[in-house]
C-alpha cells in the first residue's frame, strides 16, 4: 500500500514538475492576468485610442519611439475625449467632454478650448450653453491600410500598469499584412503574408515575435488608472 501511494506522490510530483518548467518556458507568452481582469485591460488600452474613422491620427502612437502624457498633440487628445463620449450629437456639453477627457488623462487635466476636432467634424465653445456646437459635418478620409492591435501582456508594477500590444498594417485591398508602416500609412514595408482572405487581431499569434510591440504605462490615482506613457520595445 504504502509503495502505491509513494507512486501516486511521484507521479503527482513529476506532473507538478513538468508543468512548472513548461511554464518557466512558456512564461513571455502567457499575459500577466493574475492581478488585473481582462475587461479593465482592454478598456484601458481601447480609451485611449483615436476615433478609427480619422485616418490623420490612426498610427499617431506607432509612429513615435516614446511619448508621455504631456507630449501627446492637444488635438488628438480632444479628439480621443470626443470619440469616449459616445455621442455624435451637434450638442456636446462641455462637462460631458470634460469627464470624457479625464478619465483618460487624469483629475484636473482637461482646459476649455475654443475649437477641437471631433471625428473630422469642428466643434466649437458657446459660453451661452456651456457646450461644444457642431460646426461642420465632414466625411473622413478613409485609408485602405488600418492597424491590427492584440495585448499580448499585462502586469502591475507597484502603482503602475504596464500594457503590452504588438501591431501589424493590413490592406485590405491588396490582401497584404505588413509590420511597418509610416505616419501616414500610405507606405508600408516588411510584408509578413500575402493573399490574405480573412485576418484579424487572434491571426496576430503566429507572427508576434515579429511584430512591433508598444508599452503603455498608466499610473494609479485614487484607485483609477490615467494614461501616463507609451515606448517602442521592438
Amino acid at each position: 500500500m504504502q509503495k502505491v501511494l509513494k507512486g501516486i506522490v511521484s507521479v503527482i510530483i513529476l506532473f507538478f514538475g513538468v508543468y512548472v518548467i513548461y511554464r518557466n518556458l512558456n512564461l513571455r507568452k502567457i499575459p500577466s492576468v493574475d492581478l488585473i481582469k481582462d475587461e479593465q485591460t482592454s478598456s484601458l488600452y481601447h480609451r485611449m485610442l483615436p476615433n478609427t474613422a480619422n485616418k490623420e491620427w490612426l498610427n499617431y502612437y506607432y509612429s513615435h519611439r516614446s511619448l508621455t502624457k504631456d507630449e501627446v498633440d492637444e488635438d488628438l487628445k480632444y479628439n480621443i475625449a470626443y470619440k469616449n463620449t459616445g455621442t455624435s450629437e451637434s450638442t456636446l456639453k462641455e462637462e460631458k467632454l470634460r469627464t470624457s477627457f479625464e478619465k483618460v488623462f487624469g483629475p484636473n487635466t482637461y482646459k476649455r478650448v475654443d475649437s477641437f476636432i471631433g471625428g473630422c467634424n469642428t466643434y466649437r465653445y458657446d459660453s451661452k450653453v456651456k457646450s461644444y456646437i457642431k460646426m461642420t459635418s465632414e466625411v473622413c478620409k478613409m485609408s485602405d491600410i488600418y492597424i491590427l492591435s492584440k495585448i499580448i501582456d499585462a502586469k502591475i508594477v507597484k502603482e503602475k500598469m504596464e500594457i503590452t500590444v504588438a501591431i501589424a498594417y493590413m490592406d485590405k485591398t491588396q490582401k497584404i499584412i505588413y509590420r511597418d508602416c509610416n505616419k501616414r500609412m500610405d507606405q508600408c514595408s516588411s510584408i509578413l503574408k500575402q493573399n490574405v482572405v480573412a485576418y484579424d487581431e487572434a491571426n496576430l499569434d503566429a507572427k508576434k515575435d515579429k511584430l512591433q510591440t508598444y508599452k503603455f504605462i498608466y499610473t494609479s490615482i485614487h484607485d483609477e488608472y490615467y494614461f501616463e506613457s507609451v515606448k517602442k520595445l521592438k
